[in-house]
């Protein structure tokens, strides 16, 4: 058993990566089935978890640093993004919190900044730009997780 690059442990994130996947589309078809169960925010909840068991099998086919799996991790994020904002509109939160929608808003724009930086690293793939591109698109996905 070899700890290597070609050895056990790619097979091994593949398998857990599509049984992530797996999960969420589990998850979000019961999530539907439940039509009393988080109210007007349970469409937005499934079609997250949908989204991040889409990421979830692009990982594991593609890889995680894969040009799809970036862009499904932009997808995925704004289904979350949408999902929490419609989780403060279940009791009407969203109307008294008035900085909740900026806030959203400001980390879906930051969010499409990451997606547009993911696809011109895919269009301009070289090795000047590679570094630069890929650390600007990590660091607008930290300021999203963050």
């Amino acid at each position: 058993m070899t700890i290597s690059g070609d050895g056990l442990w790619p097979g091994l994130a593949a398998v857990v990566w599509a049984a992530g996947a797996l999960s969420c589309v589990v998850a979000s078809a019961w999530l539907m089935a439940l039509p009393r169960r988080y109210g007007s925010a349970r469409p937005a909840l499934a079609v997250a978890l949908a989204f991040t068991g889409a990421w979830a099998l692009a990982g594991a086919l593609n890889g995680v640093h894969s040009v799809s799996a970036g862009l499904l991790d932009s997808a995925r994020n704004f289904g979350w993004l949408f999902a929490l904002y419609r989780l403060f509109a279940i009791d009407g939160r969203h109307a008294t919190m008035a900085p909740v929608r900026p806030m959203l808003l400001t980390l879906a724009f930051v969010e499409l900044l990451k997606a547009a930086a993911v696809a011109m690293l895919a269009v301009a793939a070289t090795t000047v730009i590679d570094p630069i591109g890929f650390h600007t698109a990590a660091s607008l996905g930290l300021l999203v997780a963050i």
